[in-house]
Order: C-alpha cells, then sequence, then structure tokens
C-alpha cells in the first residue's frame, strides 16, 4: 500500500466523517454484505475529491463530456469516460495519502478491508490538510503580499528615477546661477571683510575723537570754572584793593585774549564735533549698508543651505535609487527564474499535451475496440437473455415442482399426525384398560 504510518478508522468513525463531508451515507453502507456497493464507493470518493482539491462531481462530468464531444456517438462511453476522470482524481488524491497502488477495481469492485484502508488514508490525509491550512493560506497570503510589494517597489523605483531626472535637469539647469551666486558670495564676502576692517578704523577713529570730545568739553567745563572763580576772586580783590589802572587794563586785555582762545578753541571744538557728527551720520549710513549686506549675505547663506540639502536629498535618492536598483535586479533575476519555470512549464504541458493526443489516439483506439467488444457483448447479450428466459422457464417449473412437492408433503405430514394422534389415543385408551384388569393405579405411579 505505502510506507506511511497512519490510524485504521473505524467504520463508524469513517461514516461520520464522510458525512461531515457531505456524503449522505451511513455505517451499514459501508459493511458487507448490505454495503460496498460501487455506486456508493464511488459517491465517497468523488465526495473526497470535492473536499480536498474543491472539484465537484459535476466539474468531473462536465469536462469529461467536453473532452468526449468530438467522438461520434460519445453518449455510449460516457459513463466509462467519467468513471475514467473519477479513477485519476480519485488517484491522486490517494497517492496524496500515501496510497501508491489505488486502482479500478477500488472503485467497481471494492472490498471491505482495502476500502477501509484506504478511508482510512484519505480521511488522515484530509485531517492533516486541515491543520496545515491555516499555514498555506499564510504562505498565500505572504506571497500575495509579497507580490504587491514588488509591484509597488517597481512603482517606487519608476517614480524615484522620473524625480531623479528632474532633479538632475533642474541642477542642470541651476548650476549656472549657482555658479554666478557664487561668484557674487565671494565678492560679496571680500568687500564685507573690507567694510568690517573699515568701519573697525572708523569705529576706533571715532572713539578717539569721542574721548577727545569729552576731554575738551571737560575741560572747558574746568576753565568756565577757573573764568567763573577768577572773576569772583577778582571782583573780591577789587572789593578790598584799588589797582591802578595800568594794571586793570593789562589785566583786561589778557582775559580778552584768554576769552578770543578760548572762543577760538570753543569754535574749533564745534566745528570738529560738526565733523564727527557728519561722521557719525556717515557711519549710520555706513552701518544701514552693512546690515543690508548681512541680511543679503544671511539671505545667501539660506539659499546656500538650500542648496546644500538639495544635493544632501539628491545623494540619497541617488543612494536609494541604487538600492531600488539592487532589488531591481534581483527582482529581475527572479523574473528571469520565473520566465525559465514558466519555458519548463510550457514545455512540460506540451509534453503532458503530446502525451494527452497520444492517450486520446489510443483512447479512441480503445474506444472502436470496445465498441467492437460492446457489440459482441450485445450479441452474447441475446444469447444470454434467451439461456436466462429458458432458465427462469426452468426455475418457475422447479419451483411449481417444489411447491407441489411441499403440498405432498404437508398432506403426509397432515395424515401421519393424525394417525399418530389416534394411535396414541388409542394407546392410552389400552392402557387405561389393562390397568383396570390388573388393578394398577397409574396415576400414583405418574
Amino acid at each position: 500500500m505505502s510506507d506511511f504510518s497512519y490510524p485504521t478508522a473505524d467504520t463508524g468513525e469513517i461514516a461520520m466523517v464522510i458525512q461531515k463531508w457531505g456524503c449522505p451515507i451511513t455505517e451499514d453502507d459501508l459493511r458487507p454484505p448490505k454495503g460496498l456497493k460501487p455506486e456508493v464507493v464511488q459517491m465517497i470518493y468523488a465526495c473526497a475529491i470535492t473536499k480536498l482539491t474543491g472539484l465537484t462531481i459535476m466539474e468531473l462530468e462536465d469536462s469529461a463530456e467536453r473532452s468526449l464531444t468530438v467522438i461520434d456517438e460519445w453518449q455510449l462511453i460516457a459513463p466509462s469516460a467519467r468513471l475514467h476522470v473519477l479513477l485519476y482524481h480519485a488517484t491522486r488524491v490517494a497517492e496524496g495519502a500515501g496510497i501508491e497502488d489505488f486502482s479500478m477495481m477500488d472503485l467497481v469492485s471494492p472490498t471491505f478491508g482495502r476500502t477501509q484502508k484506504i478511508l482510512s488514508a484519505i480521511i488522515n490525509f484530509g485531517k492533516f490538510s486541515e491543520e496545515c491550512s491555516p499555514f498555506i493560506e499564510g504562505l498565500q497570503q505572504q506571497y500575495t503580499k509579497a507580490s504587491e510589494e514588488r509591484d509597488e517597489l517597481q512603482q517606487q523605483i519608476l517614480d524615484l528615477r522620473q524625480k531623479l531626472e528632474t532633479h538632475k535637469a533642474k541642477l542642470k539647469a541651476d548650476e549656472p546661477i549657482c555658479a554666478q551666486l557664487s561668484v557674487e558670495n565671494q565678492g560679496l564676502t571680500a568687500k564685507l571683510r573690507n567694510l568690517y576692517e573699515e568701519q573697525n578704523a572708523v569705529f576706533q577713529e571715532a572713539e578717539s575723537l569721542r574721548m577727545e570730545r569729552d576731554n575738551l568739553v571737560m575741560r572747558r567745563v574746568g576753565i568756565q570754572d577757573e573764568i567763573s572763580v577768577a572773576l569772583d576772586t577778582n571782583a573780591r580783590t577789587k572789593a578790598r584793593i584799588v589797582q591802578s589802572p595800568e594794571r586793570v587794563k593789562r589785566i583786561i586785555a589778557t582775559m580778552a585774549d584768554n576769552v578770543i582762545e578760548e572762543r577760538r578753541n570753543m569754535t574749533a571744538n564745534e566745528a570738529k564735533a560738526r565733523a564727527l557728527k557728519l561722521k557719525l551720520d556717515t557711519l549710520a549710513v555706513f552701518e544701514q549698508d552693512v546690515q543690508f549686506n548681512i541680511r543679503h549675505l544671511a539671505a545667501l547663506a539660506s539659499e546656500q543651505e538650500s542648496l546644500d540639502a538639495s544635493v544632501a536629498k539628491l545623494a540619497k535618492a541617488q543612494a536609494d535609487l541604487e538600492k531600488q536598483l539592487v532589488i531591481r535586479n534581483e527582482l529581475h533575476l527572479q523574473q528571469e527564474r520565473a520566465e525559465r519555470r514558466k519555458a519548463n512549464a510550457e514545455e512540460k504541458l506540451e509534453r503532458e499535451q503530446n502525451y494527452a493526443d497520444d492517450q486520446r489516439a489510443k483512447s479512441q483506439e480503445t474506444i472502436a475496440k470496445l465498441k467492437k467488444e460492446f457489440e459482441e457483448m450485445s450479441l452474447e447479450r441475446r444469447d444470454n437473455d434467451q439461456a436466462v428466459e429458458e432458465t427462469k422457464r426452468e426455475a418457475a417449473q422447479i419451483e411449481r415442482k417444489m411447491a407441489e412437492h411441499l403440498r405432498q408433503n404437508e398432506e403426509e405430514m397432515t395424515k401421519l399426525l393424525a394417525e399418530y394422534w389416534r394411535l396414541s389415543h388409542q394407546t392410552e385408551v389400552y392402557m387405561e384398560t389393562l390397568a383396570n384388569k390388573l388393578g394398577l393405579d397409574l396415576e400414583g405411579v405418574v
């Protein structure tokens, strides 16, 4: 039978499982002499095929009839073709269950022990398939998901390639602008450096001028204080002493000269203050220009950062593209393997078709032979029918003779029973008469 090890189920368990599979049978249908009819066994195998392969008996019969439509008078061999199709699929199921020697005899002339072993193996295989169905469904779902992911990756590769081409075109179009902005950036950087140095020099000069102005203001305040003190002192001195007019004139002339000198110094300081104010205004304008240049440089730096970010994105996109190219190469390899498998499958299909054509030719020859045998069988059947009719007549005659013989036996049995009872009664009467004459008590003896 097979090298597989499986428990042999009893008829009750087999009937229960087959009923669950949708086949209306009972336990008696699997036990001889009432059970094990070929049509019931064929129905059980058809139900097992439906359960394990999903092919219904209608589909099997339709496929068998479609394959015979090219033959004239195919209705004559349709039952045999349907039986062969059932045998083919039942053999597949049996081989899956580990039964290697399943044959037509298991369908047309089943035996109890062999049928029990085959059904036990098929039921064991069905339970194993049910246990493995979640794993198989998971594998199918993973295969479907992998196929969808492969399609998505291919679409992503196309999108990334288009984006890369767009980035390359944009980068190539931005190269002159980037070069121009780089030259302008370098010029503005050098100009800003020079302006920064000039600004430091002007700031230092302005700081020194500011310190000098503060010193002059403090000096003027000190001089004014000294003049005030001198005037007060002069007034007090004039009030105490009487000076000569010449000396007073000299003092006044000296003080007038000092005042003129102070006014000249103040005028010069005011001129310097106005010059410093002009320089400060110029520095404010220059500072505004520097701030504008700083903002422009910040904008350029932002553009440079954007450009660097774009370059980084481009590098990342190139890396992703390389990864996608690797994945695409792997997918191409898988596709090539699938194409090779497809070619092998097509070659195998072609061989199978050639084999099917050969088998079809052989089947046609077999059909012709079967037609001839069928005709011979028809002739033999007519002869057999005549022999059967004659046998039936002989059987009827024998039955009539048996009935007559039974009737005669019954009549003889009735006569014998009547004679037996008559003799028994006479024996009892004779015993009683003899007992009475001999004076014996038969009731006490009894």
